[in-house]
């Protein structure tokens, strides 16, 4: 039972080494992506090599912004790159600030439990389906710029967004739907099956145009080619109101936004029944080798 991790990293290679080290293990493959805005990790990562498991370094380096469709773009790259190299059972995707909390061998154990679902999480409350209908109703320009607050790219497009956004707002301007598809949303962060990865592969393309200038499309792809799909009923814990549960992650999303997690939180951690967890910072590193060591030498 082959399983690939699709990695998106930019920063903390302290804690990408840690998570690297916990993925070298037999029938594990890694698809890394490193950020255009982030060369020397580009550097280091590339004289990386394991010794147990699969190791590919994307070529491609996008630039990858908060908010923006590039979000998207590195998603389908890293699912489009395993899925030619598979099959596998499952497609994991982290973030280089993610640990696994499970040995590799207890991994293999709870996904082979329920070998046909989907590990995708859904927000279902009323505060985040208004927040979806905000994202998807209308369009969204210069999402690449919302996070350089204090540059002069950020002073000429705010404007304009803002401007847009209003005018849209005063002529209650709606974007439409297309046929077959209801918008959803929830964490990024998923496990799939190869034939739901074959299914996304198909047909986000025709779904790309419409998440263009979206607000936070990578919160959106995945649960609304899911909710629109013959995949539909084969959510894991589909009606859990916590995204993290139906995804077997752990993401504090209370204390944070989200959450680090520190040498305090380590019992948590370990007592949790997720699979993975994340966000972990170099700034703790205590917790992050301790994980490490939890996970590699059970």
């Amino acid at each position: 039972m082959k399983h690939a991790f699709l990695v998106i990293a930019h920063n903390e290679p302290q804690v990408l080494m840690a998570l690297l080290r916990q993925l070298d293990a037999t029938d594990f493959d890694v698809y890394l992506h490193i950020d255009a805005k982030a060369p020397d990790m580009q550097r280091q990562f590339a004289a990386y090599t394991p010794h147990h498991g699969g190791y590919h370094l994307l070529p491609q380096h996008l630039d990858v912004r908060w908010g923006d469709i590039a979000q998207v773009e590195v998603e389908m790259l890293l699912f489009k790159e395993a899925a030619q190299q598979g099959p596998y059972a499952y497609y994991h995707l982290l973030s280089g600030v993610d640990l696994l909390l499970k040995t590799p061998q207890q991994l293999r154990q709870i996904f082979s439990q329920h070998p046909h679902k989907e590990y995708v999480g859904y927000w279902h409350t009323p505060n985040h389906q208004r927040d979806l209908r905000r994202k998807v109703s209308r369009y969204y320009l210069f999402t690449q710029h919302l996070k350089d607050k204090g540059t002069l790219i950020h002073a000429l497009t705010s404007p304009l967004r803002n401007g847009f956004l209003l005018l849209q707002k005063l002529t209650a301007y709606k974007r439409s739907t297309p046929p077959g598809i209801t918008f959803a949303k929830g964490s990024n962060w998923v496990s799939i099956t190869h034939a739901f990865c074959q299914y996304l592969l198909q047909h986000e393309p025709q779904l790309h145009p419409r998440l263009a200038h979206t607000l936070c499309p990578d919160e959106i792809f995945v649960q609304t080619l899911l909710t629109s799909s013959p995949f539909s009923g084969k959510v894991f814990d589909a009606l859990s109101s916590d995204t993290e549960t139906s995804s077997l992650r752990k993401i504090d999303w209370q204390r944070g936004s989200p959450y680090e997690w520190t040498p305090a939180d380590l019992p948590e951690l370990l007592h949790s029944p997720s699979v993975f967890a994340r966000k972990f910072s170099s700034k703790h590193m205590q917790v992050v080798d301790a994980i490490v060591r939890h996970t590699c030498f059970q």
